[in-house]
């Protein structure tokens, strides 16, 4: 983890997780120490119940980047096939066009079966080698189940009174490289369906962060591009009013966001939880982290997989709104079903 400022006696970190449906419960985690990564150098955090409690000590050791292959995927069984997929577009497309939803995201699941035990901290590494420039969160929710995922989106931060958002709606598949690359980031820049799903998001995201701001401005779309998808993402700022809430209040305040819920949130729920085959647990919901001072950083559960032996439950979504395609969004989540897949392959 990256730290900025003096390092001295740091606030103890908490991390955690918290299901989509935020009726269920979460969980905090106070880790026994951390590694941080602060200018050249590297620092060790031990949490203690006596004494100081919290003091830093120097990291002289090395972080390899020679990480061993993971055991192959043996089987893949999806659920939510194609058929199911259609005839659930019909429904939510039907809500959309009486005007009861302006946007929902449907997500499906694929459970892998691997020839032996994925070990979750190797994919974690893999994940943040990967993909340096995303959040990258190892998980454990119970003795050999674990939460493990990467992604570029920002749920919310807060740093003292400034709070951000960097929400990510509008996807397209990437066709390889070159020409086919240039055409998917132009048709995703271009399409008023892409824009439309992306702007229902922000306006929503940013009404509400207007509520508590003295200030808050937006900046947006542009395109970001990763392996297997590229996306619509804008930034939204904001200088918090008062007394500003901690993060975690920001996130309760915040979730379920029209990037991995829909409008209006509640019908969107219940709507979600009638239509799609497994319960979404972890995935889709807050993930991140927050310090005694009430910062921190909160991304959500996706690009993810459960492990637990030698299941991996990879989800992907997509959104509906007026004038969507359900070929076209089967389409964008095969090629969001490959992130996982991708990483863990070995290099040809």
């Amino acid at each position: 983890m990256k730290v900025e400022g003096e390092v001295g006696l740091c606030a103890p970190i908490v991390f955690g997780s918290i299901p989509f449906d935020a009726a269920l419960p979460g969980r905090l985690i106070l880790p026994k120490f951390g590694l941080l990564d602060h200018g050249d150098g590297r620092i060790v955090q031990f949490s203690c119940t006596s004494g100081k409690g919290f003091e830093p000590v120097p990291w002289r050791g090395t972080a390899s980047r020679e990480l061993p292959d993971m055991p192959p995927v043996e089987a893949a069984s999806v659920k939510g096939d194609y058929r199911w997929w259609m005839s659930c577009a019909e429904t939510i497309l039907e809500l959309i066009e009486s005007g009861k939803l302006q946007k929902l995201v449907l997500a499906r699941e694929v459970e892998l079966t691997t020839a032996a035990p994925w070990t979750a901290g190797i994919l974690f590494l893999k994940l943040a080698t990967r993909y340096p420039d995303s959040y990258s969160y190892c998980i454990r929710l119970s003795g050999s189940e674990w939460f493990v995922g990467s992604i570029p989106e920002l749920l919310v931060s807060r740093f003292g009174s400034r709070a951000c958002s960097r929400p990510l709606a509008g996807t397209v598949p990437i066709n390889g490289d070159g020409a086919g690359f240039q055409v998917s980031i132009e048709h995703l820049l271009s399409s008023q369906k892409l824009r439309r799903e992306h702007s229902v998001t922000v306006d929503a995201i940013f009404r509400r962060m207007a509520r508590l701001a003295r200030e808050v401005t937006s900046s947006g779309p542009s395109a970001l591009a990763l392996e297997t998808v590229a996306h619509l993402v804008s930034s939204i700022d904001c200088q918090l009013a008062g007394d500003p809430p901690n993060v975690l209040d920001l996130v309760s305040y915040l979730h379920p966001t029209p990037a991995v819920g829909g409008i209006p949130a509640e019908l969107a729920g219940a709507v979600i939880k009638r239509l799609e085959v497994s319960p979404r647990r972890e995935y889709a919901g807050p993930v991140g982290w927050m310090d005694r001072n009430g910062d921190g950083e909160w991304t959500l559960g996706l690009r993810s997989a459960h492990i637990k032996g030698t299941k991996v439950a990879v989800r992907a979504g997509a959104g509906f709104v007026a004038g969507s395609d359900a070929g076209e969004e089967w389409e964008e989540v095969e090629a969001k079903l490959k992130a996982i897949p991708a990483v863990v392959a070995p290099e040809e």
